[in-house]
C-alpha cells in the first residue's frame, strides 16, 4: 500500500536563531576536524562515524622466513619493502 507524500516544515520556535547558531557551530567543529586528518569511516548509519587514523607502535615483519619486531618509526627508515605480518597499536 502505497503511503500518501505529505509536505511537513519544520515550525519556528522561540530559541530558532540560537538552534542555527549551534548548527552552524557544529558543522563548522566537523569540516575542522576533517582537514586536522580525521576521516570518516562509516557512511551507512544515519550519521557518518569519523576516527582519526592510527600509526602503530610496533611492526612485525617476515625477515628470510623468519619474524622480527621492530617501532614504526625503524619501519619507516628502513623496511619499507618487507611485508608486515602484524601491527601492534
Amino acid at each position: 500500500m502505497k503511503r500518501p507524500n505529505i509536505r511537513k516544515e519544520w515550525a519556528g520556535c522561540s530559541n530558532f536563531q540560537e538552534k542555527v547558531k549551534e548548527l552552524n557551530e557544529a558543522h563548522q567543529e566537523f569540516l575542522q576536524m576533517l582537514a586536522d586528518g580525521w576521516q570518516i569511516t562509516n557512511v551507512r548509519k544515519k550519521r557518518p562515524r569519523i576516527s582519526k587514523p592510527k600509526t602503530p607502535r610496533i611492526v612485525e615483519v617476515a625477515v628470510f622466513g623468519g619474524k622480527m619486531r621492530m617501532t614504526f618509526a625503524e619501519y619507516q627508515q628502513h623496511g619499507q619493502g618487507l611485508k608486515v605480518t602484524m601491527e601492534i597499536f
